[in-house]
């Protein structure tokens, strides 16, 4: 991709100038900045704030306009207007496919390491893990808003891989999301058999993107980090709501074979019994009748999720899909209810995050779930603890091991 033409700012923070890219100049932290979770510093005066370090760190960032937040509606099959303005305030254009711009170096080197390295995480078996991605590229070589997110996703995991590259890929990511986003958000998108499978697989690569962004570089106040995973949930909510509606349709792409347990929650497993306990404590919760129904669905899906992991095989789906698959499922009420931070929702949510633990190995999870469950458990205080035995104990054994 060649470089975007940018007006010179004389004014502009050295991380633009750095970056050849035109700078808005807000102080303390110009725009830019912001959207690459980046340290804003202008000449001559201390930075704005301190930079995220590697990914096992302890973290502690201000809440960026990252544009993956920008990915969400009632709905969840849109984006926000707000990220084409985005876009163009950060000076990026993207009205032409990489395929027609040419990719450099960089891009073929993100490329690579997706189709060799990174598809591995996302199913068990290599060989399915490689169709999935060939399939990707495939669709993305016809709408690029895919293939942008595909080497944005890439980026990242390089950006975990080679921590004295971190700030560098991540720029990488940053600006191939941006411009992906803006394709998606200009380009003609109906729920045809043609381009819905490119639609699908955004939305996965996307929701991967925007948790690992979530979990991986989050804001110290617990309450503004709920916000931000209130936008993930409701962004993956949307991925369902385009399969549930076009699953007839989706059985006669090419995405057939890696549909194997796309009908989320209809996959018969053997039920196990995590949630039995919390679904014990549920039925006398202080909470109204439709409140209620809306935790105990959101159990539901969640000890399917066990289940699934627990056996180890639904019908060739990958774990990441797995661990993808409970936010997806949870309805529109539970999501509000997590919104108002609920005492009964936020325990549901640290026995989600239970199974982020399990897959800490996980780049794009990493300590996320023992984030969530400390913070959630501090968050509650010495009340909740009977509610959250299950967490409380996976913590105690991960250490006890180490």
């Amino acid at each position: 991709m060649q470089r975007r033409s940018h007006k010179k700012s004389r004014k502009g923070c050295l991380g633009c100038k750095r970056r050849h890219i035109k700078c808005d100049e807000n102080r303390p932290s110009c725009l830019n900045c912001g959207t690459a979770d980046l340290v804003c510093q202008y000449h001559g005066i201390s930075p704005a704030s301190t930079p995220i370090s590697t990914p096992g760190s302890d973290r502690g960032t201000v809440l960026s306009n990252s544009p993956s937040r920008a990915f969400h509606s009632a709905a969840g099959t849109s984006i926000l207007e707000q990220s084409t303005a985005a876009a163009a305030k950060d000076g990026v254009s993207c009205q032409a496919p990489l395929i027609q711009t040419g990719m450099n170096f960089i891009h073929l080197e993100l490329l690579n390491n997706m189709i060799s390295v990174t598809c591995k995480d996302f199913r068990r078996d290599e060989n399915t893990a490689r169709e999935h991605v060939q399939i990707g590229i495939k669709h993305g070589l016809k709408n690029p808003y895919l293939m942008h997110e595909i080497l944005a996703v890439s980026a990242l995991h390089l950006s975990t891989l080679r921590p004295h590259q971190q700030e560098f890929y991540r720029n990488e990511a940053t600006e191939l999301q941006t411009c992906a986003l803006s394709l998606f958000n200009n380009a003609p998108v109906g729920h045809t058999s043609e381009n819905l499978p490119s639609v699908v697989l955004f939305s996965s690569f996307l929701g991967i993107h925007v948790l690992f962004d979530t979990l991986l570089f989050r804001p110290a106040d617990f309450s503004l980090f709920v916000g931000r995973f209130i936008e993930y949930l409701r962004l993956h909510r949307g991925v369902f709501t385009i399969v549930k509606g076009s699953w007839s349709r989706l059985q006669e792409t090419d995405l057939r074979p890696l549909l194997g347990a796309g009908r989320l929650g209809q996959v018969e497993t053997e039920s196990g019994t995590e949630c039995d306990a919390l679904k014990s404590l549920m039925q006398s919760a202080d909470l109204s009748q439709g409140s209620i129904e809306a935790c105990q669905q959101a159990l539901n899906c969640l000890q399917w999720v066990f289940d699934a992991l627990r056996i180890g095989d639904t019908e060739g789906s990958g774990e990441v899909d797995l661990i993808l698959a409970w936010p997806i499922m949870i309805s529109p009420q539970f999501t509000e209810l997590l919104s108002q931070c609920q005492p009964e929702a936020l325990v549901i949510l640290a026995y989600y995050a239970v199974v982020l633990h399990y897959r800490r190995d996980l780049w794009i999870i990493n300590d996320g779930g023992r984030f969530l469950i400390e913070s959630i458990t501090r968050y509650l205080g010495p009340y909740w603890q009977q509610w959250l035995k299950l967490p409380a104990s996976v913590l105690s054994e991960a250490d006890s091991i180490t």
